[in-house]
């Protein structure tokens, strides 16, 4: 809802601006009216369309305000509004997975384990050499599971901020350390081409991105807004094919290291307790 917020709020102060506002009070006014809030709470300080909003606000020009925000108020938003249900279920399905199967192991080898080693030390009978290795790493397999787990979802983080545009977090260390060149590029394009209408890009004028917004800028507004819908649907979709991938190949890991930690704890524990069944 944040670029809907913001959509209204362009709308709004282009048109107040167009009926002899003073440009510092053209935005509070559409953010006082009585129904500005069908259009989404206030954007929260920090996202991307507050930041967007707050340079808005520091062009002195009228006419130039009034430029930008009419071009801002025919822009489509909605590529924007990604959304990423499918992969935080299959991330929070893994996390239940695995702390489900850590929970097991730990009852295991705090509740079950010393029972089991004293049946077999009465019998005088030694356990397999994998059980044994497995009880006495278990913490050390276990703090490996988890932080590789851990590793896994730091990489998602970033993406999830990214994927639906809430906040900019392009200065952000888990931006610059856990995402690929690719995704930073694409993310850093698309940024630059929201900023365009300001005139305080990122990018240099050497920027394929801007050069085409430069030219489409020299005919008419018309044509500036319809250069940013397209540039935007592309680059969005450029974005999304690649956190797409990214996140497959996470969850395809953190599902390998759950699978293959279960396959462990199982195998090892089932073959002692059948063993102990003979015991018995």
């Amino acid at each position: 809802m944040s670029w809907t917020r913001f959509h209204y709020l362009c709308r709004s102060t282009a048109a107040s601006l167009a009926q002899g506002s003073s440009p510092a009070a053209a935005i509070q006014q559409a953010e006082e009216k009585s129904y500005s809030y069908l259009y989404g709470d206030k954007l929260s300080s920090g996202s991307t369309p507050y930041r967007l909003k707050e340079e808005l606000l520091t062009i002195n020009n009228r006419e130039s305000m009034q430029a930008a925000a009419q071009t801002y108020s025919q822009i489509n938003f909605s590529a924007l509004e990604t959304k990423t249900r499918k992969y935080n279920d299959a991330g929070s399905y893994l996390i239940a997975t695995a702390s489900l199967y850590i929970f097991i192991s730990f009852l295991f080898r705090m509740k079950v384990y010393p029972t089991i080693e004293t049946i077999f030390s009465n019998a005088d009978i030694t356990p397999s050499t994998n059980f044994i290795w497995l009880m006495a790493n278990w913490e050390l397999i276990t703090g490996i599971t988890t932080g590789f787990l851990f590793l896994c979802f730091a990489f998602s983080y970033p993406i999830k901020h990214i994927r639906d545009f809430s906040s900019d977090i392009s200065d952000k260390l888990l931006y610059k350390i856990f995402l690929p060149s690719s995704i930073r590029t694409s993310y850093s394009n698309i940024l630059d081409i929201l900023r365009f209408p300001l005139g305080s890009t990122g990018g240099t004028s050497a920027s394929p991105y801007i050069a085409s917004l430069t030219d489409a800028a020299k005919h008419s507004q018309n044509s500036l807004c319809e250069e940013i819908n397209i540039l935007l649907t592309l680059e969005v979709k450029k974005l999304e094919k690649q956190c797409d991938r990214l996140n497959k190949a996470i969850l395809s890991m953190a599902a390998i290291v759950i699978v293959l930690s279960i396959c462990l704890f199982l195998q090892t524990t089932y073959s002692t307790i059948f063993l102990l069944g003979n015991i018995v």
